[in-house]
């Protein structure tokens, strides 16, 4: 007898903790019956059956995947994301294309070939996957080093546009409340005065009838989840925030990075740039255009 998830890892060529990931989504039976157990024992007798979901045609995605191109050059790519698409894989359950991969496609193949297991090339910074907006990705090795720093040192300037669920107590402020991990759910983010700096300003753009508002942010520091933490803190969460919003869902999470402001490199050395990224219609039907 073998566990359920050892025997298909071993059958199938694929990592057990992928397996067992594939399991749990009801993928697998055995001699008939669905198994969401991955140390379900089985022996050579048993029937096992494994069919886990199809793997996208990267191809076909990525001739898609150019009509969120917002600016391109040889050094580097401006996307408008898309909400729901994942940034860079993390190990989910099946082969999800994402940012990265289109990224990859695009980038410099001499240095490509020397970083294959690199699954974040090209990547200086992350977008939610539920967060829509302008990303800025590099091409080569020397880009995304120059672009990283002026994350790491506060130089590239971002803007976002958020529908709150309630009006903020002050038509533009700054919310200056550090941030930790959570202890109780570890993926999330709350405020704590033991928490690292992070710092957001905003200012109302429009008051909506049903207390509504739409507001401009402004982050100063890039904390994970720090614009829906800052702002479910302040009592106006982030309409369609499932996580922070507690009751105020939607049908996505109504945030869009709409401008960075970033240099890039030039033909006579470095550029200043704007890029925005138009509002996706389902986020302009919401606010009224």
């Amino acid at each position: 007898m073998v566990r359920l998830d050892t025997y298909l890892a071993e059958r199938e060529g694929i990592p057990r903790s992928l397996v067992q990931k594939l399991i749990k989504t009801g993928v697998a039976m055995v001699n008939g019956e669905v198994v969401t157990r991955p140390a379900r024992s089985v022996s050579e007798a048993d029937n096992v059956v494994f069919q886990p979901p199809p793997t996208p045609d990267e191809g076909e995605w990525l001739a898609r995947f150019s009509q969120h191109v917002v600016y391109i050059d040889d050094n580097v790519i401006v996307i408008n994301k898309p909400a729901g698409m994942l940034v860079h894989a993390k190990g989910g359950v099946a082969k999800e294309l994402t940012v990265a991969d289109y990224v990859r496609s695009q980038f410099d193949p001499d240095e490509l070939a020397d970083n294959t297991d690199n699954n974040r090339l090209g990547i200086v910074h992350r977008l939610d996957r539920a967060t829509s907006g302008v990303m800025i990705c590099a091409r080569n090795l020397a880009t995304a080093s120059y672009l990283s720093r002026q994350f790491a040192e506060r130089k590239a300037k971002k803007v976002y546009l958020a529908l709150v669920s309630s009006l903020p107590g002050h038509s533009a402020a700054r919310i200056n409340l550090p941030i930790r991990r959570s202890r109780r759910a570890p993926a999330t983010f709350v405020v704590d005065g033991n928490g690292k700096v992070a710092i957001t300003d905003y200012t109302v753009q429009k008051e909506y009838p049903d207390g509504r508002a739409l507001l401009e942010l402004r982050p100063l520091t890039g904390r994970t989840h720090q614009l829906r933490v800052h702002l479910a803190h302040l009592g106006c969460p982030i309409v369609g925030d499932a996580v922070y919003g507690h009751a105020h869902y939607g049908d996505r999470l109504m945030l869009h990075a709409y401008q960075l402001e970033i240099s890039i490199p030039g033909q006579d050395g470095a550029e200043r740039r704007i890029f925005t990224a138009p509002l996706p219609a389902d986020f302009q039907e919401v606010i009224g255009g």
